[in-house]
């Protein structure tokens, strides 16, 4: 293959890097103009450039410079886990043969889908930049861990991960998001032309119809909950009386919260302060005629309108999350408050109304800090570095044990809880307290999720019987907890007459007692719901060992080593050997799944089983591999179990299946 670099006259057997930037269906913003920018600064460098996206006016600005756009709709805001799967597919299908060597990913769920298509598709390189995490400084525990959790798995499919400040990539580090050397900050810069005025301050205010002895004081961005602009509408309240001089907020934006905050601004009597502006495209002309910008944002990547502002020599007044804190690291740049303190928000505005001393001192700090540290040419040079560097196959991400391998999810760890063999932990497992209280309330949810779900398995029941002759529902006699036999039910995946002249047999692959219907009921798992009644009734649990049928039972205690172990527990309708081996085939396989169980009865948690049922979920729409498990720490390399330590007899009459044969009574 020729040597990937941008153009050069040179004769050597070289050719442009094709990129391909992911955007997606995500409204046009600070990510957007930023792309744009970095799709025109490669393409002059070199480099053939399009952009994914379908949102018309980032469109329109590629066009008109030139830029290639993919107008394929495959991600869209919405989270839509089936639509948002198929999406990815038909990405991934168009990713093989497009023919790109880097895949730039960009916005949150332009990452995810984006970063698994390209892996899929064997794209050669693949990298995400984070202009802001899902997560963030207000989100709750829940929500840092789900998200948090999803970051690490989509960091299996990509080269490199770029956090647009050091803050974030410190963020992304602490939670052991992608590898240390795969998580790179290039922060965020603007150009010293980036808000140049064509109009001067005194016709923009004139056509504003603003006095030039008024302090304005500018708020650009979308009007969303991120930016915090309610406090904003509370801090005017608390301004009246209190400042020296006239003011107005110019507000420069759309977005979903323009009524609630134009109502907000009524309530509070003051209307007359602010003015909503709408979308612009003159923000240069409006920040060579304002006083002040004020961005009160709950949280951000690395707000462009604030470096923007500093570049432009306007004071600014922001909020105290983390990347503001890290440019003002650097000096005096940015007047601070608590993000949601609009009574300290006022303060600030107040002192910057009656001090143009203080305003001064805070623009010329601020853009000296800007032209220093947060140029756009600085920037940009860094991503053609890295871009130059993956095209070169230097990218050590790719490394594994000194073999350059394309696809960053397969490396995985091998073991990622202890997995021992009984002859090195002898004596029964003892299981935590947890399996002891949980159960009631798995029972709850169970009754619960079962009156929810009657009018499916109602419809389930009714098209089995539909579809091939017998019963909807069968039963069957398991052995639970302590050896105590109940009664399981399922849907009927089988023809109802399979086992009537050869009995119990093992299951096997492509069985040809499995119904055409079976077979979609069984790899989606519906035919397992039924079950919620036997987690209400006491007899199961959700996850654990698969309970299994007296008669197997009778004979594998015989020859599997301490098979009876699995019976410590409440049996599962799911369970950590389920996610990660294939049904039983052999002696072999069912002892590889008792090491399993006995794994979880001894380590089993909250958080295990969170991981458990998430997975199963995600094996029901087909994402089962191992990337996926080792996200949740939960992959086990079923080839790495320890051996069965005694030579076991092969079930005889027993070729039966664990994965259940329609052969007891059968309930309608």
């Amino acid at each position: 293959m020729a040597a990937l670099t941008r153009e050069t006259n040179d004769t050597e057997n070289v050719r442009p890097l094709r990129i391909l930037h992911v955007v997606g269906g995500s409204g046009f913003g600070g990510a957007s103009i930023f792309v744009s920018r970095l799709a025109e600064f490669c393409q002059r460098h070199g480099y053939h450039v399009d952009v994914l996206t379908t949102d018309p006016k980032l469109q329109a600005t590629l066009k008109a410079a030139g830029i290639g756009v993919v107008d394929l709709d495959v991600i869209w805001r919405e989270i839509r886990p089936l639509k948002d799967l198929s999406g990815a597919r038909k990405l991934a299908k168009y990713l093989k043969t497009a023919g790109y060597d880097i895949v730039h990913t960009h916005t949150s769920k332009g990452g995810i889908v984006g970063r698994w298509a390209a892996w899929k598709a064997g794209v050669p390189f693949v990298l995400h930049t984070v202009h802001g995490f899902a997560f963030h400084e207000e989100s709750s525990p829940p929500k840092l861990w789900i998200y948090s959790n999803a970051e690490r798995m989509a960091a299996r499919w990509c080269h490199r991960i770029v956090t647009v400040s050091e803050y974030h990539r410190d963020w992304a580090r602490d939670l052991k998001i992608g590898k240390s050397h795969q998580v790179v900050a290039i922060p965020n810069g603007v150009s010293t032309k980036c808000a140049e005025a064509k109009r001067t301050p005194e016709e923009v205010r004139e056509e504003l119809g603003v006095c030039q002895d008024t302090v304005l004081m500018l708020a650009p961005g979308r009007l969303a909950s991120q930016k915090g602009l309610k406090y904003l509408v509370e801090a005017a309240q608390k301004l009246e009386g209190r400042a020296s001089l006239p003011y107005l907020f110019l507000l420069a934006g759309d977005g979903p919260l323009k009524e609630e905050l134009q109502e907000q601004a009524e309530s509070l009597g003051v209307a007359d302060k602010f003015r909503f502006l709408g979308f612009r495209d003159d923000v240069g002309d409006l920040l060579a005629a304002c006083d002040v910008v004020v961005l009160p944002s709950l949280w951000e990547g690395l707000s462009l309108a604030l470096l923007e502002a500093m570049m432009v020599g306007k004071p600014v007044i922001s909020t105290e999350i983390g990347s503001n804190r890290e440019v003002c690291a650097k000096g005096d740049a940015v007047r601070l408050v608590p993000p949601k303190d609009s009574t300290a928000l006022a303060d600030a505005i107040a002192d910057l109304i009656d001090s143009p001393e203080q305003r001064f001192d805070l623009a010329q700090t601020g853009q000296q800090i800007a032209m220093d540290h947060y140029g756009e040419e600085r920037m940009m040079n860094q991503y053609l570095e890295l871009y130059d560097e993956l095209g070169q196959g230097s990218d050590p991400a790719k490394k594994t044990n000194g073999t350059p391998s394309s696809e960053p999810g397969r490396e995985i760890d091998k073991r990622v809880i202890r997995i021992d063999s009984p002859e090195v932990t002898p004596g029964k497992p003892v299981a935590p307290r947890y399996l002891n209280w949980k159960g009631p309330l798995e029972r709850l949810a169970a009754g619960i999720a079962l009156v929810g779900c009657l009018p499916l398995l109602g419809a389930l029941i009714a098209i089995v019987k539909l579809s091939s002759p017998g019963p909807g529902l069968y039963s069957q006699k398991r052995v639970g907890k302590g050896g105590r036999i109940f009664t399981l039910y399922k849907l009927r995946s089988m023809r109802s007459d399979a086992e009537s002249k050869s009995g119990p047999v093992w299951a096997q692959s492509g069985d040809p007692r499995v119904t055409r219907l079976g077979k979609f009921l069984r790899a989606s798992h519906l035919d397992e719901l039924p079950q919620l009644w036997n987690v209400a009734n006491g007899d199961m649990s959700l996850i654990g060992p698969r309970p299994e049928r007296p008669e197997f039972v009778a004979i594998l205690e015989k020859s599997i080593p301490h098979y009876l172990d699995r019976l410590e527990v409440l049996p599962g309708i799911t369970g950590l050997a389920q996610i990660n081996l294939p049904p039983d085939s052999d002696n072999e396989s069912v002892w590889r799944k008792l090491l399993l169980d006995r794994a979880y009865i001894q380590q089993a948690s909250f958080w295990m089983d969170f991981g458990i049922l998430a997975l199963t979920g995600l094996r029901m729409v087909g994402l089962r591999g191992p990337g996926v498990r080792g996200v949740f720490k939960l992959y086990i390399d079923g080839e790495q179990l320890p051996p069965m330590p005694l030579a076991a007899a092969e079930p005889t009459s027993t070729e039966a299946s664990l994965e259940d044969s329609p052969v007891e009574s059968v309930a309608e």
